[in-house]
Parts: structure tokens; sequence; C-alpha cells
């Protein structure tokens, strides 16, 4: 069903991933900003970072659209055109969804912190009651944020959400049945395609299971079990020893100066790149202090990144450590390159060159040296300069030297070599100028700006997953719904191709119960949407029209609901959001537009077959019908000795021209009166050569007879007179009793259709078998005529 292309494998695999850590990426990644500030400008809040880049994930990698193709056309000049309106549709419905979640989020992400170091120092300090103070965060949380939110936070903190989330991934990537039944596709809560919505919805039931957590507020019964289970679970995963532990608490303290930024920033307009200059800024003078140790470093990048992606990252702790404590910075040394004329990308281009040498010099030194001096060589004298000696001048123990350094390592060629050397040369007069001789100091300079930009872009890629749950919630409701339109297909076949009306009322029930669940599913997720936005959404994204758009139609248009009594629209604010009434008035709404869908497709083809159709004609009205066969006899009477060629035979190619202007002729003369004797077309039934006649009506018979006959009388025509009188001359009922005999003959073989018969021939048996056989017939009389006029020669 899927393309194997790159494009089309990320819009599968994109939205079956974890979402969350695909936008959270996506808002790491420096190349992507340039896309989130077409929509939002350079400068803007962050939560509008955020939705721009829901809209690139939402747009280019589920494939939602809001122009139907059918309109754009009309609507839109360009196609950037399109793109851009459509982005902005995105961007408004995102909005609307979303609302204030994402800030939510961000506070929600602040509290978990806090309380997390509030254990810490808890355990630190060695005190034995500790339950209470997951009580107070509790408590704040559940009166200050939706219910949503503290369902988000009791699942983290008690790990009920990473085990759902888990298995639901498992299931992405596990494999899935190829086709269900109808029934059994509504009934299939399909949970690997919302793996974020799932497992809020699993979360929320089992803490009712354990909690007896409802809509009603927390009692103290309940406060004192999911405190105690908080508070256990925190203190079995905080560390054990008191320095590490210590190392712990830093890191969250430093993880809270972060999450602050992301609240200053969502009141306040900036940049990506403003943003993560100052989150650099604040991890570098957070972490300089502990850069005199690299695991204390490395626990503290761990704590606030994660174990895995430090690791994926492959940062060379050690070389952090020299640059974040050593007396000169790399922008100190950068600069003084710059002053001496030697850019950054220059400096990096001297310590490659740099580490080609010393390759060179490390093999010499560890391996040919000790092995060449065991054996007895005086080696005492030998240096790099013999690299930069031509061949012919070397003495026999430099030959011998650079023989066995080729053993281990393709040294460049002299003169290369000697530029090595200079280059060596050069770096150590700068190192002088700095006061240092040092060149690793000079690769450090150089990378440590690149991994501090990487290690800031895994630490905010962390944050941003911590507060992107309901952000990724909308992004996998618009994969839902795409997965929804392809269902909605099916049904709409099912439903239009069963005649028994009975059963297609049971099909569309169906169609209606699919609505109702995806009714309930958005209603868990935002409770905060009422009925209107709920069912304009899903409209929205069936009829691939803006959810503006959508509002409008719902509230103003009549409703299928009163179809067979009143013309008035549904209010659908004073509905429940889970609705039979309105999911009712949705089904008849899409299976109504795909109707007129289907019947303009219907016309546009049935144009387009008639625009070919006449096409052909044209084509044939330019084009005798018998204008083949002339120009082969013309050419075989004027071949003066050439009438044994090759090229005078008749061919397939000829055949199947043949075939093809018979067809077009058969088309052309179905249902014209001719004259039952010379096949000449009749006005008031009479014949300039035969007078008054009775008219023979064309039949597809009676057509190909005639392209018969005239194909016969052509090459009669084109003979010359000597050969004239050695044959009968050729009469339209001759060829009509010709094609009728093999119509018979096609009969009895059974080749032809039952249904067939003289005066109604199915036009399949015509194409297939009839055409061919009097093609084979013309071919015949052509082969014959220049066989008389070989003889005639």
């Amino acid at each position: 069903m899927w393309a194997s292309t790159q494009r089309d494998i990320l819009r599968e695999v994109a939205p079956g991933f974890a979402v969350r850590e695909f936008l959270s990426n996506f808002l790491a990644s420096k190349s992507n900003w340039s896309r989130f500030e077409m929509l939002v400008g350079e400068s803007a809040f962050l939560q509008d970072f955020v939705k721009a880049a829901m809209v690139s994930q939402i747009y280019s990698y589920i494939g939602i659209r809001t122009v139907s193709p059918m309109d754009a056309g009309a609507s839109f000049k360009r196609e950037d055109d399109t793109t851009i309106k459509e982005k902005r549709d995105l961007f408004k419905e995102i909005s609307i969804i979303l609302n204030d979640n994402f800030q939510k989020d961000v506070l929600l992400l602040e509290k978990k912190t806090e309380l997390e170091l509030a254990m810490a120092k808890a355990k630190l300090d060695g005190k034995p009651s500790v339950e209470d103070i997951p009580k107070r965060y509790i408590v704040e949380v559940s009166s200050k944020f939706p219910t949503t939110h503290l369902i988000d936070f009791l699942g983290d903190l008690l790990g009920i959400s990473y085990n759902f989330r888990s298995e639901f991934l498992k299931k992405t990537y596990g494999l899935k049945p190829l086709s269900l039944e109808l029934e059994e596709e509504v009934k299939n809560p399909h949970e690997e395609e919302c793996v974020e919505i799932s497992t809020f919805i699993k979360v929320k039931d089992r803490l009712r299971e354990l909690a007896g957590l409802n809509e009603s507020p927390l009692n103290v019964k309940q406060l004192s079990y999911l405190s105690k289970e908080i508070s256990s679970r925190i203190f079995s995963r905080l560390p054990k020893d008191q320095a590490e532990l210590r190392t712990y608490i830093e890191a969250c303290g430093l993880k809270l100066l972060l999450i602050g930024l992301f609240k200053k920033y969502t009141r306040e307009k900036t940049s990506l790149e403003n943003l993560f200059n100052e989150a650099l800024r604040t991890l570098t003078s957070s972490i300089k202090d502990k850069s005199k140790n690299v695991l204390v470093l490395r626990r503290i990048l761990s704590f606030l990144a994660g174990e895995e992606r430090i690791e994926r990252l492959g940062i060379d702790l050690s070389m952090l450590q020299a640059a974040l404590s050593g007396e000169t910075s790399s922008k100190d040394v950068l600069s003084k390159f710059k002053e001496l004329g030697i850019s950054k990308s220059d400096l990096s281009f001297m310590l490659e060159r740099y580490k080609r040498l010393e390759r060179v010099r490390s093999v010499l030194t560890e391996k040919v040296i000790p092995r060449l001096r065991g054996q007895g060589y005086s080696v005492h004298t030998v240096n790099l300069e013999m690299f930069t000696v031509p061949p012919s001048k070397l003495s026999k123990l430099e030959e011998l030297i650079i023989n066995e350094v080729k053993k281990h390592i393709s040294p460049p060629p002299p003169e290369e070599f000697r530029e090595l050397l200079e280059n060596e040369a050069s770096m150590r007069k700068i190192l002088d100028t700095l006061g240092t001789t040092d060149i690793n100091m000079l690769k450090v300079a150089v990378e440590f700006e690149v991994t501090l930009d990487n290690l800031v872009r895994q630490v905010m890629q962390a944050l941003f997953f911590e507060c992107l749950a309901h952000a990724s919630r909308v992004v996998e409701l618009y994969n839902r719904l795409k997965k929804d339109s392809e269902r909605f297909k099916i049904f709409f076949k099912v439903v239009i191709e069963e005649p028994d009306v009975n059963i297609r009322c049971v099909k569309e029930e169906m169609l209606v119960e699919l609505i109702i669940r995806r009714q309930m599913e958005i209603r868990e997720a935002f409770p905060d949407l009422d009925t209107l936005k709920i069912c304009s959404f899903i409209w929205a994204r069936q009829a691939m029209i803006p959810m503006e758009k959508s509002v409008r139609i719902l509230e103003e248009t009549p409703s299928p609901l009163f179809a067979s009594t009143v013309s008035a629209p549904l209010n659908f604010k004073s509905l429940p959001p889970v609705s039979y009434a309105t999911a009712y008035d949705l089904a008849q709404r899409y299976i109504s537009i795909q109707l007129e869908q289907a019947k303009t497709v219907k016309e546009a083809r049935a144009r387009m077959l008639e625009e070919e159709e006449k096409a052909k004609r044209r084509v044939y009205e330019r084009l005798e019908p018998t204008s083949l066969l002339e120009r082969k006899i013309k050419i075989a009477l004027k071949a003066p000795s050439g009438i044994e060629k090759a090229e005078l035979e008749w061919t397939q190619k000829d055949t199947q021209k043949i075939e093809a202007i018979s067809k077009l002729f058969i088309r052309q003369e179905v249902g014209s009166r001719i004259c039952p004797y010379c096949a000449r077309k009749l006005r008031d039934d009479v014949c300039p050569e035969h007078g008054y006649v009775t008219p023979i009506v064309e039949g597809p018979l009676e057509a190909l007879a005639h392209f018969y006959f005239l194909s016969l009388k052509t090459i009669e025509e084109a003979l010359p007179q000597n050969a004239k009188r050695l044959r009968k001359p050729s009469s339209f009922s001759d060829a009509l009793k010709t094609v009728k005999s093999i119509f018979s003959e096609l009969k009895i073989k059974g080749k032809l259709s039952p249904k067939s018969s003289m005066k109604h021939v199915m036009e399949g048996d015509v194409d297939r078998y009839l055409i061919p056989a009097v093609a084979k017939e013309i071919a015949q009389a052509y082969m014959r005529s220049v066989s008389e006029l070989r003889k005639l020669r």
C-alpha cells in the first residue's frame, strides 16, 4: 500500500514512532528552524514554535491537507500558495485544539522536578518520613491543573506511563494483519496508531483501579496511597551513594534553571537561536565548576539528557573537561587566530593535515624504529625529513625504514610531505604567540563549540520531550483521522455497493459507531473541547477543509438528521460531545459528499473519454480507410525491378494498422444507411448508380463488410488493365457473405460470446475475433495481387 520511497516510509513510520521523540528532535535541530520562522516569524512565543513544528510533521509526514486536490487548481495559481495557506490553516486548528496545554506541561515538568529535588534533599538529610512531600505537590497539581495533567503527573511519577508506552511501541513495530473484517476494523482500538493517547487512557484506567481516581477531588485516603507509592518509587530510583546524590541534586537545580527559560519564553517572544544560546550559557556556567571531575561531569549530563543520549552523542568528556577548566578559553584562542588571518575552517584544515603527519610519526616511533633497533640497525639519526627526499636519493637505511612504514601506512609523496612539515612548523609558531606548545589545545578550541552545541541540543531535546505530552497527542489525532479517512472510504464503498437496504443501514450504523469512538477518544484526551469543536475537527479532516469552514458548515447548513422533516441545521452546542445524533449527522454528510465526488469523477472521466473519441474521429477524418493499401500497391507497381523485395511483403505491422483503421471505420459507420450493391451512403434511399433501393442499415457486421469491400476495390483499381481482366470484380454482397461466413465459423468454434448474433454482435467479439479474421483476408488478397504482378512482369 505504501510506496517504497523515503518520504512515504517516513509518513508511515513517523506517526508510529513515539511522536514526542520526533517532535523534540525536530525542535532541537537547527536545520528546521527556518521552516518554523516561515509560519511564526524569527521571534515568537515558545509555544508558537512548538505549533510550527507540529504543522511541519502533520503536513509533510502525515500528509494532512485542508484544500482538496479538486479545488486547489481552481483557487490557487501556484502550488506554493496552496502550501502556505494549508499550513496556516493547520496552525489555526492546532492553536484551538492545543490551547494553553503546552504552557501547562512546562509548569507540570517544573513541579515534577521540584518534587524529585525535594525528595533527594530529604534523603541526603536522612529524614525518616518523606511521604508528606509528594502529598503537597499532588494537592497543588490537582487544584491548579486540569485532570489530564494530574493523570500525566501521577502516571510519570508512578512509572505507569513508561510501561504502557513501551507496550504500545512494541505493537507499533510488530506485525499487523493485512486485512480485517469490517466489523473487526470498527471494534479494533488500533492503540498502536496513537501511542501517547492510548498510554494516557490506560494510565487513567489504572489509576481508577489502584486509587479510585475519578473526576471528583481527591480524598484523604487517595492522597495517602498515592503519596506513599510515589515516595517509594522516587526513593528507589535515587542514587544510593552520597556523592552521587549531591550530583543528582545539582543536576535537578540546573534542570530547574533551564525549565525557567521555557517558562520565561512562553510569556515573552524570542528566537530559537536566542533560547538555545541562553541555555548554553546557563549550562556551561553551571558545569564549569564540576569539570575538574570527569565522572561528576558525566553524571550531571546523564541526569539532564539521559545516559543513552550522551552515549549516542559520543561526547569526548576529557576534551570537554579540558576546555571548561583551561585557563585560555576556546573563544580567546579562535579570536587570536582570527587576528592572524586564520579562520576556524582554516584551522580545522591545518589540524586535519597535522593528524596525517602524526599518524606517520606514530608508526615510525612506536613500531618501525624499535623493531629495527632490535635487529642491530643504528637509527638514532632518523627523522621525518627523509620522507621529503626523492626515492632515487635515499640511502639504503632510509629506503628500508620507508618500506617498513609502508607496511603499516601509506605516507604522502615527498612534495606533499614537505607541505605537512611546513604546516606543522606554522602551527608551532602560532602556538608560541599564544604562550603554549600543546597542539591538542587547538583541537579542543575547534571542537569545543561543536561539542557544546551538540550537548545543548541533547539536553534541550530531553526537556522538550517531557513538555510535549499534549502536543504529541494533537499530532496523533491528525494521524488517527488520516487513517480513519481510509476506513471511511472502505465503508462508503461497502454501503454504496450493497443492494439490500436493510444491510446497507447496518453498514451505515458501523460508520456511525466508528465516529462515536473517535468522539470519545478526543473527549478523553482533550476534555476542554466542546461538541462543536470536536465534530468540526472530525468533519474538517474527512472533508479536507479548514476547521473554521467546517464550523460554519455544521452551524449553517441543513442537517441530514432532519432530511425527511425540515431543512434546519443541528444545534451541536446543545448536545453532549459523544452523541449518536452528531455522529449520524457526520456519517450522512460524508456519504453525501462522497456521492458528489464520485459523480464529479464519473462526469470528468466521461468527458475525457468523449474527448479521446473525438480525437480519434478527427484522425479518422484526415485518414482514408484504404490509404495503407493504396500506398503499398502503388509502390509495387512503380518498382521497376524491386517487385521481389521483402519490404513489399505484408507484415504483422501492416495487419495491426489495418485492424486499428477498421475499428475506427466501424465506429464511424454503424447506423449509416447504404446501398446493398455498391455500399454508397444513401440520401432519401436513392443511389446515384442503382436508383431507388432498399437500404441496409449498417450494424457491426455490415460496417466490417463495408471496410472489407472498400479494401478489395482499392486493390483491384490499383492493378493494371491486363491484371484486372484475370479476376472477377468485387461486390459488396460477396464481401458481406464472406464476413458472415467468418462469423458463423467463429461461432461454431465457440470463440464468440453466446450473446452475439448476426444482428447483435458484442463489441468485444468484433475487436477480438472478427476484425483480425477480416484483416487476414485483406492481407491474403493483397499478396495474391502482388503475386499476379510478379507473373505479369
